[in-house]
Formats: C-alpha cells, structure tokens, sequence
C-alpha cells in the first residue's frame, strides 16, 4: 500500500512539473517600452487537466512552433492597438484541426482573457461523433478582464 502512494504522488508532482514546463509568455513589446502602464497582456484559458489554449499568431507572425514538443504560449505582451490573434485549441482527446481567429482593439494597461468552448451540434450528430468518431466545432472569445466585456468572437449563450 506504502508504494502506491509513493506512486501516486510521483505522477501528481510530474503532471505538476510537465504543467508548468509547458506553458510560456512571449513579449511582442519593442525595447525601451515596457512597464505596464504601457502594454496589454492576453491570457489564453489553461486547465492543467482539462481544456487548453495556446496562442499561436499574433498579426500574423507564428509565435509557436509546430511542434508536439514547443510549450503552449498561454501569455502574451503586446502594445496598445488593433491586434489580430490566432489560437489554438486542445481538450483531452480534442484538438482543434484550424485556429480561430480573433481580433481587438488592446488598451493600454489592459488584459483579456482568451476563452473557449465547443459549440454543441444537433443531438444526432453528436451521437454519430460518440458512436463512430468524428469532429466538432468550437469557438474562441476574448473578454476584457477588467469590466467582463465580450472585445473580440462570440461568447456562446449556454456559457455564463
């Protein structure tokens, strides 16, 4: 009994470890123009063991690297202005097959949040998806985490 919660508390910790390990923040924020008066940070919605996002354009520069193995960039520095993000979007055994695209005017000293959710189909289509396999859609929204305010996308009605 001894060696399995000698076990489990190895692969809690590793789970940890990997979490932490596998996220990044970039700065898009040109030299000499840094403090936080002065930028706008968007967060990407992560969830240690469940649903994750990973920022990976910002106004068309790939941000990311292709690659299973380059960490999701889940914060990003960026100036003031009309910025264009792209995400992408992994849940368990769901991954999303494009980015969704979202762009906003960023404020100064502000920061958005970058959620997103799949968007449920008809009953018959999602018990082909349960039955067969298949794919789904999904959607992605940035909300101004000061006043909650939808700035880019579109918040689904059955999200509150």
């Amino acid at each position: 009994m001894r060696h399995w919660k000698t076990l489990l508390i190895f692969v809690g910790s590793a789970v940890a470890f990997s979490a932490c390990t596998m996220t990044k923040r970039v700065s898009l924020v040109p030299a000499g123009v840094g403090s936080a008066e002065q930028v706008a940070i968007v967060k990407a919605d992560w969830e240690t063991l469940g649903r994750k996002l990973s920022i990976e354009k910002i106004d068309g520069k790939q941000i990311r690297e292709p690659s299973w193995q380059m960490p999701y960039i889940t914060e990003a520095e960026i100036t003031p202005g009309v910025h264009t993000i792209e995400v992408s979007f992994y849940e368990r055994s769901s991954r999303s097959t494009s980015n969704a695209v979202l762009k906003f005017y960023a404020q100064s000293a502000a920061t958005y949040q970058i959620h997103a959710a799949n968007i449920p189909e008809s009953f018959w289509s999602e018990f082909s998806k349960t039955l067969v396999g298949g794919e789904g859609h999904w959607t992605a929204w940035a909300v101004d985490t000061k006043t909650g305010e939808v700035v880019a996308g579109r918040k689904p009605p059955a999200i509150k």
